[in-house]
């Protein structure tokens, strides 16, 4: 890890660090594959729940009003699509270079 953030410097980075940080980071912001499921359900199976969670608690054990984690969630949400954006360019090739298809 850190080797990769240390090639990530703005001097060196390359297309394979980039590409290792997505990679990296691509199963935080993607959907759950839910056919792997069994239908069991545990709390600490989605780490971005856990991540949110841990953010929004106080040091009294309560957690933040909503009004307080909103920003969060607008800032998670363009990391979200950068990830899909991303994703799509790494796939691109696949597709005749045609982003339509």
């Amino acid at each position: 890890m850190l080797k990769l953030l240390d090639d990530l410097d703005e001097d060196k980075m390359t297309t394979a660090a980039v590409d290792g940080l997505h990679t990296f980071l691509k199963p935080f912001l993607y959907p759950r594959n839910l056919d792997n499921d069994t239908g069991d359900s545990n709390k600490w199976d989605d780490v971005f729940e856990c991540v949110i969670a841990i953010y929004a608690l106080q040091d009294n054990s309560s957690f933040k009003v909503a009004k307080d984690v909103t920003q969060i969630f607008a800032i998670m949400h363009y990391h979200v699509r950068g990830a899909i954006l991303y994703q799509g360019h790494r796939n691109l090739a696949q597709f005749s270079n045609n982003l339509y298809k």
